[in-house]
């Protein structure tokens, strides 16, 4: 099996923080997306990521999600306060991805080992991982251009 010829996407979920791992693989893919949530901690560790990732690269492609989401609203204020942010320190574009509502049932699913989405697929939670998915689906047919390989670009970061 040869990684990345037979995928459109191959997701991988990073361990929190800027270790030297992480941040090689990050630097490899061509989109990244930065999950925060609305507290100011989680908000600060965003933008310490994005701003060691864009000390690498001036050509990132930064996408964010807030996730447990109390409300529309206040994603978009989280959301809003770190474009601003970055925008004005990093001088690099971020694009926002939606949110995941707060959802009780997701904790449920997790306690009982199942994904939330096939547990509960009527729930909040599952809803904003479906416009999630319509968002990456709009965002690609926008895009004309082909990106390299993420087995190109893991090759060079990781032989750096």
């Amino acid at each position: 099996y040869t990684l990345g010829k037979d995928n459109d996407y191959i997701i991988f979920d990073t361990a929190a923080g800027i270790s030297n791992n992480v941040i090689k693989f990050v630097l490899a893919a061509d989109e990244i997306i930065v999950v925060t949530t609305q507290v100011p901690t989680a908000i600060t560790d965003a933008y310490a990521l994005m701003k060691v990732l864009s000390s690498y690269r001036s050509d990132l492609k930064l996408n964010v999600i807030i996730n447990m989401a109390k409300s529309v609203i206040e994603a978009k204020r989280t959301f809003e306060k770190l474009q601003s942010v970055v925008t004005r320190f990093l001088n690099v574009p971020i694009h926002s991805l939606g949110h995941v509502a707060y959802d009780a049932n997701v904790p449920d699913s997790i306690m009982k080992r199942k994904p939330f989405f096939m547990q509960y697929p009527f729930t909040a939670a599952t809803k904003s991982i479906k416009d999630i998915r319509t968002a990456l689906l709009e965002k690609e047919s926008k895009s004309n251009q082909a990106p390299e390989s993420f087995l190109q670009r893991f090759a060079q970061v990781f032989s750096a």
